[in-house]
C-alpha cells in the first residue's frame, strides 16, 4: 500500500488489481469481543461488482469473527455498506449476521466515515455514515464474537489457502476498533473530536 492524501493527512491507497492489504498478527484483544465498533474513512476509487472489503477478521472459510465492507449493486447503480458478525458457538462456517444496508451509499471518490457498532449482549447492530445513524437490525442470537485465530486484515478479506480475497480499491483512513458498541461518540468521531 501506498501513502496518500486522505481525511486526514496520509492514508493507504490500495489498489486491488495489485492485492494490496495491511496485515495485523492475531491478538487476543480483538478477539471474543462481547461487543465492537468498527471505523474508518473510505474513499473507494471505483464502482466494483462485488464485495469489497474495509476491515475483515475472519479465516477464509466461509465465517469469521467481523467484517465491515462495502458492496456494489449493479441494479441499483449504488456502492453500499455490509456488515457481518459471528457469534461463539455457532456454524464457524457462516456468518450469524449478514446486513446489507442499499440505503447506506457510498459515493465513488469521496471521503466517507462508516462505523459499524455490534453489541452482543443484545443482540443488535447499528451502522453510521458520517455520524449519523443509517439504520439499526436485532437478530435473536447474542453472545461473544467467534474467538477465531484468524488475522485481522485492512483493505481485504482472508482467502482460501491462507491468502487475501475481496480487496478493496480506493483510500482507507483512520480505522479504529474498539471493544464497545460506540453510539453518541460515533458522531464526534467523524467530525475529527477527539474520543
Amino acid at each position: 500500500p501506498a501513502p496518500a492524501a486522505g481525511s486526514g493527512g496520509y492514508a493507504l491507497r490500495l489498489r486491488r488489481e495489485l492485492g494490496s492489504y495491511v496485515e495485523v498478527a492475531n491478538h487476543a484483544a480483538l478477539s471474543a469481543l462481547s461487543a465492537l465498533t468498527i471505523m474508518a474513512w473510505v474513499q473507494p476509487a471505483t464502482e466494483q461488482s462485488a464485495e469489497f472489503v474495509v476491515v475483515d477478521k475472519s479465516g477464509g472459510g466461509g465465517g469469521g469473527e467481523y467484517r465491515l465492507s462495502l458492496v456494489h449493486y449493479k441494479t441499483i447503480g449504488t456502492t453500499s455498506v455490509r456488515a457481518k458478525v459471528g457469534v461463539a458457538a455457532a456454524d464457524a462456517a457462516a456468518w450469524d449476521f449478514v446486513w446489507n444496508v442499499p440505503s447506506a451509499t457510498v459515493p465513488t471518490g469521496s471521503w466517507t466515515h462508516v462505523a459499524l457498532a455490534w453489541d452482543g449482549s443484545a443482540g443488535t447492530m447499528a451502522l453510521y455514515l458520517g455520524g449519523a445513524l443509517v439504520g439499526s437490525t436485532a437478530k435473536a442470537r447474542v453472545g461473544v464474537l467467534q474467538d477465531g485465530a484468524g488475522r485481522l486484515r485492512i483493505g481485504a478479506a482472508a482467502g482460501a489457502g491462507g491468502g487475501a480475497a475481496e480487496h478493496f480499491d480506493g483510500g482507507i483512513d483512520e480505522v479504529q476498533i474498539w471493544s464497545v458498541a460506540l453510539t453518541a461518540e460515533i458522531g464526534r468521531a467523524s467530525c475529527r473530536e477527539r474520543v
